[in-house]
Protein backbone atom coordinates (compact mmCIF):
# COMPACT_ATOMS: atom_id res chain seq x y z
CA UNK A 1 0.00 0.00 0.00
CA UNK A 2 1.76 3.48 -1.37
CA UNK A 3 2.36 5.75 1.62
CA UNK A 4 -0.14 8.58 1.35
CA UNK A 5 1.18 12.27 3.02
CA UNK A 6 -1.91 14.21 4.52
CA UNK A 7 -2.39 17.42 3.81
CA UNK A 8 -2.84 18.80 7.46
CA UNK A 9 1.22 17.73 8.26
CA UNK A 10 2.60 19.28 5.15
CA UNK A 11 0.85 22.14 6.33
CA UNK A 12 2.04 22.17 9.65
CA UNK A 13 5.49 21.71 8.25
CA UNK A 14 5.34 24.76 5.79
CA UNK A 15 4.18 26.76 8.79
CA UNK A 16 6.97 25.56 10.66
CA UNK A 17 9.18 26.42 8.19
CA UNK A 18 8.66 29.61 7.81
CA UNK A 19 8.33 30.30 11.27
CA UNK A 20 11.71 29.15 11.56
CA UNK A 21 12.77 31.64 8.00
CA UNK A 22 11.04 34.82 9.64
CA UNK A 23 13.06 34.24 13.31
CA UNK A 24 16.49 34.37 11.39
CA UNK A 25 17.85 37.80 11.98
CA UNK A 26 19.03 39.89 9.17
CA UNK A 27 22.70 40.97 8.60
CA UNK A 28 23.88 43.97 7.66
CA UNK A 29 27.10 44.95 5.67
CA UNK A 30 27.17 48.53 4.62
CA UNK A 31 28.54 49.34 1.32
CA UNK A 32 31.32 51.88 1.22
CA UNK A 33 30.92 55.05 -1.32
CA UNK A 34 34.54 54.84 -3.12
CA UNK A 35 36.13 57.17 -5.94
CA UNK A 36 38.22 54.68 -6.93
CA UNK A 37 38.36 53.35 -10.34
CA UNK A 38 38.43 49.21 -10.85
CA UNK A 39 40.34 46.73 -13.07
CA UNK A 40 37.24 44.06 -13.47
CA UNK A 41 39.89 41.32 -13.30
CA UNK A 42 39.08 38.84 -10.64
CA UNK A 43 41.96 40.29 -8.04
CA UNK A 44 40.78 42.51 -5.32
CA UNK A 45 44.24 44.48 -5.40
CA UNK A 46 42.93 48.44 -5.68
CA UNK A 47 43.50 49.76 -2.27
CA UNK A 48 39.64 50.69 -1.72
CA UNK A 49 39.14 47.37 -1.48
CA UNK A 50 41.41 47.67 2.25
CA UNK A 51 38.96 49.91 3.32
CA UNK A 52 35.94 48.46 2.72
CA UNK A 53 33.77 46.60 5.67
CA UNK A 54 34.16 42.80 5.78
CA UNK A 55 31.20 40.38 6.22
CA UNK A 56 32.09 36.72 7.25
CA UNK A 57 30.67 33.93 9.21
CA UNK A 58 28.15 33.00 6.31
CA UNK A 59 26.28 30.21 6.05
CA UNK A 60 25.53 27.05 3.06
CA UNK A 61 22.84 27.31 0.46
CA UNK A 62 23.28 23.31 -0.48
CA UNK A 63 24.27 20.94 0.44
CA UNK A 64 23.40 21.92 4.03
CA UNK A 65 20.93 24.60 4.09
CA UNK A 66 21.60 26.97 7.04
CA UNK A 67 24.57 24.69 8.25
CA UNK A 68 27.93 26.85 9.10
CA UNK A 69 30.64 27.46 6.41
CA UNK A 70 33.31 25.04 6.50
CA UNK A 71 35.69 27.21 5.00
CA UNK A 72 36.10 31.41 5.45
CA UNK A 73 34.23 33.72 3.11
CA UNK A 74 35.02 37.59 3.24
CA UNK A 75 32.87 40.16 1.20
CA UNK A 76 33.35 43.56 0.59
CA UNK A 77 30.68 46.07 -1.17
CA UNK A 78 31.73 49.50 -2.77
CA UNK A 79 29.94 51.83 -4.98
CA UNK A 80 30.09 55.26 -6.91
CA UNK A 81 28.00 57.15 -9.01
CA UNK A 82 27.23 54.21 -11.58
CA UNK A 83 28.31 51.03 -10.13
CA UNK A 84 28.01 48.56 -7.33
CA UNK A 85 31.02 46.30 -6.80
CA UNK A 86 30.90 43.25 -4.83
CA UNK A 87 33.95 41.19 -3.97
CA UNK A 88 34.47 38.27 -2.41
CA UNK A 89 37.01 35.95 -1.36
CA UNK A 90 35.96 32.44 -0.62
CA UNK A 91 38.75 30.16 0.39
CA UNK A 92 38.48 26.38 -0.08
CA UNK A 93 40.44 23.52 -0.79
CA UNK A 94 41.17 23.35 -4.67
CA UNK A 95 40.19 19.41 -4.63
CA UNK A 96 36.22 20.49 -2.94
CA UNK A 97 35.82 23.16 -5.46
CA UNK A 98 32.38 22.05 -7.81
CA UNK A 99 33.13 23.04 -11.58
CA UNK A 100 30.37 21.82 -13.58
CA UNK A 101 29.50 23.11 -16.54
CA UNK A 102 26.03 23.81 -17.19
CA UNK A 103 25.43 26.11 -19.20
CA UNK A 104 24.69 30.02 -19.38
CA UNK A 105 21.58 30.61 -16.48
CA UNK A 106 21.40 27.44 -15.71
CA UNK A 107 21.89 26.01 -11.91
CA UNK A 108 23.84 22.83 -11.79
CA UNK A 109 26.07 21.20 -9.23
CA UNK A 110 28.67 23.78 -9.02
CA UNK A 111 30.19 25.98 -6.47
CA UNK A 112 28.53 29.21 -6.87
CA UNK A 113 28.45 32.77 -5.00
CA UNK A 114 25.77 35.34 -6.01
CA UNK A 115 23.98 38.39 -4.25
CA UNK A 116 20.20 39.36 -4.32
CA UNK A 117 19.18 42.55 -4.51
CA UNK A 118 15.61 43.26 -2.60
CA UNK A 119 15.14 46.94 -4.39
CA UNK A 120 11.49 46.82 -3.16
CA UNK A 121 12.39 45.57 0.69
CA UNK A 122 9.66 43.61 0.78
CA UNK A 123 11.42 39.99 1.29
CA UNK A 124 9.25 38.44 -1.64
CA UNK A 125 11.01 40.22 -5.31
CA UNK A 126 14.79 40.09 -5.23
CA UNK A 127 17.09 40.20 -8.39
CA UNK A 128 19.40 37.84 -8.33
CA UNK A 129 23.10 38.24 -9.69
CA UNK A 130 25.24 34.53 -9.74
CA UNK A 131 28.66 32.96 -10.73
CA UNK A 132 30.34 29.88 -10.33
CA UNK A 133 33.35 28.66 -10.22
CA UNK A 134 33.68 27.71 -14.15
CA UNK A 135 33.09 31.63 -14.46
CA UNK A 136 29.63 30.58 -15.95
CA UNK A 137 26.53 33.51 -14.62
CA UNK A 138 23.11 33.17 -14.04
Amino acid sequence: MPIRKHPSLILLSLIISLQCFSQAQPRKLSAKRTTATFKIDGNLDEPAWKDAPVATDFTELRPNYGAKENNKTEVRILYDNNFIYIGCYCYDSPDSISRELAGRDQVGNSDFVGVLFDTYYDKINAVGFYVTTSGEQY
